[in-house]
């Protein structure tokens, strides 16, 4: 005890040794308040990630560290379903209530499934990851062909498997991810993984699939659109195919008119640069049309993220030249080409655009 004391009169700060005894306690309760809030607000899972492994970034993480430009509207997801609900998901859920879908999104819910599929380097039974899918009657594109075929876009997971193996380091952009099936395989390669759409409940459905996998601190979320400029968009849904779905421009006269659930808030490329700057990237764009749009307002990022790799899909410009011709001019300004493959064992002719296949390989043009 006299050592004790002695610490306290050596070391103690003078105004604290001269407080009286209820002021010390009085700022000692306001102190232990403070933690109190601090700690009810905090979403641990969000530190340490599903059962303590590992460290994840969500929306808490990025933007409470400033990391990210609020007026950007950015909204990052936690990459497990242990995460807090968000205002947004209450306000859907509310509006659900009133408008009586409560009872269709718990049927919707009850019908979900969880399947393997191979995962490169496909050498063993073993090298596969679980996704789950939207009902395939309902979602007859993707959801169906996964659940029938077990596989989507095979080809193009194993160029991003070989990509991987000649730039470790590299992380993977997946705009417009869906239900993720770049994004699980990346991550279970090992790659840090940035994972874009504006449909949360393919959202919800990675989020369930990450974590079943064990694989959700590899991955953030964004729930966003993406356009030539921030701006509120409507969400147009396609009826039989979930990831066919897009965003439309909104008049500001039909805004409110539109529920909550349909409404989404749309960001630039360039506005996701401080979770990517520096880094070398595998990009992958696939958004229904709006490739044109995004690229629109992306320079900062083709000028200072180390894009090494980008793949982009080609189907809707085949046959509109404009559009075409202003993705290509942007590319090639950013030093990028394109090629059929990553083996480079077919040249592709920069001049036959609408001869183009349906996704096109586009390499950092290195000079010599």
């Amino acid at each position: 005890m006299t050592n004790l004391r002695r610490l306290w009169n050596n070391w103690a700060p003078h105004p604290i040794k001269c407080m009286t005894s209820a002021s010390f306690s009085f700022s000692f309760l306001v102190l232990g308040t403070l933690t109190f809030a601090l700690l009810y607000n905090l979403d641990l899972t969000s530190i340490f990630g599903p059962k303590g492994k590992g460290v994840c970034f969500d929306e808490w993480s990025f933007q409470r560290s400033g990391l990210l430009n609020a007026s950007a509207r950015i909204r990052i997801i936690p990459s497990s379903p242990l995460g807090k609900a968000t205002d947004l998901e209450l306000q859907d859920r509310e509006e659900s209530k009133r408008q009586g879908k409560e009872a269709e999104e718990n049927e919707s819910s009850l019908n979900t499934q969880c399947i393997p599929i191979p995962a490169p380097p496909y050498k063993s039974p073993k090298d596969s990851v679980t996704i789950c899918i939207h009902d395939p009657e309902k979602d007859k594109i993707i959801s169906a062909y996964l659940k029938r075929h077990s596989e989507w876009e095979r080809e193009n997971i194993q160029a991003l498997y070989y990509a991987h193996l000649a730039h470790p380091d590299m992380m993977l952009v997946d705009l417009g991810c869906n239900l993720g099936v770049f994004t699980l395989q990346a991550a279970y390669m090992g790659m840090q993984v940035l994972a874009v759409d504006a449909m949360m409940s393919s959202l919800k459905l990675l989020q369930k699939s990450l974590f079943i996998n064990g694989l959700s601190c590899h991955v953030t979320i964004v729930n966003n659109a993406l356009y030539r400029e921030r701006m509120t968009m409507r969400l147009s849904l396609d009826p039989i195919n979930v990831g066919g779905s897009r965003v439309v421009e909104l008049l500001a006269s039909r805004e409110d008119k539109i529920t909550q659930k349909n409404l989404i808030n749309a960001i630039c490329l360039d506005d996701l640069l401080p979770l990517v700057k520096g880094r070398e990237v595998f990009l992958k764009m696939d958004i229904e049309a709006s490739e044109d749009a995004v690229l629109e307002c992306a320079d900062q990022f083709f000028k200072e993220v180390n894009v090494k790799v980008f793949l982009l899909e080609w189907l809707y410009f085949r046959n509109q030249e404009d559009k075409a011709r202003a993705i290509v001019s942007f590319l090639i300004l950013h030093d990028m080409k394109p090629v059929w493959d990553l083996e480079h064992k077919r040249d592709i002719d920069i001049q036959a655009a609408h001869a183009w296949p349906d996704n096109v390989f586009w390499i950092k043009n290195v000079k010599h």
